[in-house]
């Protein structure tokens, strides 16, 4: 039986509480209108993007408008000296 025991607490664990569910769906919503904001990409743009891992080198990020500058050239972002 202890076993059984701490399957069911390691299962418990995981599950997030509905009030704390909707708290993160409206941090997430609000974060999502702020970066749609400050890109200028849409909405419904940035709710796909961020709802996974996006992973973007200098060059990408400045095209999408996370950043402003990148500092060297764009020939340099890719040379490891």
């Amino acid at each position: 039986m202890p076993a059984a025991a701490a399957v069911r607490r390691s299962r418990t664990h995981a599950l997030v509480h509905p009030t704390q569910a909707k708290e993160i769906m409206f941090h997430k919503a609000n974060l999502n209108r702020i970066q749609s904001q400050y890109t200028g990409q849409p909405l419904s743009k940035i709710e796909v993007d961020t709802d996974r891992d996006n992973y973007m080198n200098p060059i990408q990020a400045r095209e999408y408008g996370i950043i402003d500058h990148i500092i060297g050239s764009d020939d340099d972002v890719f040379q490891v000296k």
